[in-house]
């Protein structure tokens, strides 16, 4: 049994201070926005309402993915790790860090203190000044996807 994901792409609604964001079932074409690619491969396209000096970063993963050692090794089950997941892959990218030194250093996003069904969003402060991450989990796609945003230096 393989996976089974949509094979439509579709717009994610956010909130309107976040622009748009689009997940297709191909990599896009060399549209602008930031991008980020599911290991079922999908990607996903965010579009948001550009302001100078601020950074933005996406990421997706969707609930068939493989990574319960990684779970596992911390202590989560598949849904909590992967809305993590995601989340401290927004934080590293925003911080200009490679994931494995993230992980290294800080470990896991930990300020997500529940997954639930419907859509999520919270604020990320730690020791990072003026850093957001809003989390996503879509029941109905089965994708969890986080948009970050902070402020450049």
């Amino acid at each position: 049994m393989g996976v089974r994901v949509c094979k439509t792409s579709w717009l994610l609604p956010l909130p309107n201070r976040l622009g748009e964001a689009q997940i297709s079932p191909h990599r896009p074409s060399k549209d602008p926005g930031y991008h980020s690619y599911s290991h079922c491969g999908h990607s996903l396209s965010w579009f948001p309402q550009i302001s100078r000096g601020i950074n933005f970063a996406c990421d997706l993963e969707h609930r068939s993915a493989s990574n319960t050692w990684m779970a596992k090794h911390y202590g989560l089950t598949m849904q909590e790790f992967l809305a993590r997941w995601v989340c401290t892959e927004v934080a590293a990218k925003l911080c200009n860090i490679p994931i494995l030194q993230w992980l290294k250093r800080t470990g896991l996003v930990r300020s997500l203190s529940e997954v639930e069904d419907s859509e999520d969003c919270f604020q990320f402060v730690k020791s990072i000044p003026r850093l957001e991450i809003c989390y996503f989990y879509s029941q109905n796609t089965g994708f969890h996807t986080a948009f970050g945003v902070k402020e450049s230096k």
